[in-house]
């Protein structure tokens, strides 16, 4: 908009001259006019050569400001360097930068998408944007476009930037706390011992053994995961199964979404994310292994490693209505955006 009221005042102004020549006085009309198209000459003129002598370079770079320069924690920022250098001496009136917009998922310290440049000869001019994590996901930030424009602000030429003109910004979704006393918890312990127990068979042993392993009193210390829960519940105290082939219990996390929750905002979605992750961190501290389905991955977890693993994973996760469920499962965890975490049984 800016540009064509520029070129409309410059038709006023010849307007203007052509109505001084023709009923003031030719001469000072004349002058007007030479002063304008030399004036619009002369602008376009260096324009062009600026071009040509490719004077103007213009560099982006992502300074580090966290652990990483482009994938953060939230919280954590990173900042936008943006420098344009005039490598001759002639001046360069106007160079215009668009900014890439990122989502809201990433705030920036300025609500401009513009900024131009007024670089004098063998001067450098810099410009520094902080932008600071707030939701999970994948942004991008950067320069869109440049144009180099005249001094009359009538005319400008597409620029290229060198290097790297936009980048790649991850952030990691938070691996919440979940008590332990969630309802959602104790249903899910309640189906792997059980499940556990049917396929646990329980032969009668002489010699007062233990139907199925050998046992003995629980102690602290001992890993939860080798419990004899069902025997434990018949004998009022905690039995530890001394079977060395006791497999390590189990629990399936679905992360999914229906089309209905493709639509839900980011912060929905990065919310099943991280609870999701935060499901798996409790469940591996019981010493339960943890089979995150999502997508078409799957993802296992034993210990705080593969969380911290899978946490990475989610870094370019995007949801989509193309959810791959395991089949032949017994139960399950849904984590969905748009619904609370529920225990699926078949």
């Amino acid at each position: 908009m800016s540009r064509i009221v520029k070129i409309f005042e410059l038709f006023f102004i010849i307007g203007l001259g052509l109505l001084v020549t023709l009923y003031v006085s030719a001469p000072v009309g004349v002058t007007i006019l030479l002063m304008v198209f030399f004036g619009m000459f002369f602008s376009i003129a260096v324009t062009i050569a600026t071009a040509v002598m490719k004077a103007i370079k213009v560099t982006a770079s992502v300074s580090e400001a966290s652990v990483s320069q482009t994938t953060l924690f939230k919280g954590e920022k990173t900042i936008l360097k943006i420098t344009v250098k005039n490598r001759t001496i002639i001046p360069a009136a106007d160079v215009r930068i668009r900014l890439i917009t990122p989502d809201s998922g990433l705030n920036a310290d300025t609500e401009k998408n513009i900024v131009s440049f007024s670089v004098a000869g063998r001067a450098e001019e810099v410009l520094e944007l902080e932008y600071e994590a707030a939701i999970w996901g994948q942004y991008k930030i950067g320069i869109e476009t440049v144009r180099l424009g005249d001094f009359l602000g009538i005319f400008s030429l597409p620029w290229q930037v060198s290097g790297n003109a936009n980048f790649e910004v991850l952030v990691f979704p938070n691996i919440i706390e979940i008590p332990p006393e969630e309802i959602i918890i104790g249903s899910a312990l309640e189906a792997i011992y059980d499940d556990e127990a049917e396929e646990t068979t329980e032969t009668a042993l002489p010699f007062g053994g233990f139907p199925g392993y050998n046992h003995r009193d629980y102690e602290p210390g001992d890993p939860i995961r080798r419990i004899n829960w069902k025997l434990s519940a018949k004998r009022d105290k905690l039995l530890l199964r001394l079977d060395d082939e006791a497999e390590t219990p189990e629990i399936n996390i679905c992360l999914t979404a229906s089309k209905e929750a493709l639509d839900e905002d980011r912060e929905k979605q990065e919310e099943a994310v991280e609870t999701a992750l935060g499901l798996a961190d409790l469940f591996v501290k019981l010493d339960i292994k943890v089979k995150v389905h999502y997508s078409n991955s799957l993802f296992e977890c034993i210990n705080s490693d593969d969380i911290a693993n899978l946490q990475t994973a989610f870094l370019r996760y995007k949801f989509s209505d193309e959810n791959y469920l395991p089949e032949d499962l017994s139960y399950y965890i849904k984590v969905s955006p748009n619904s609370l975490p529920e225990l699926i049984k078949a």
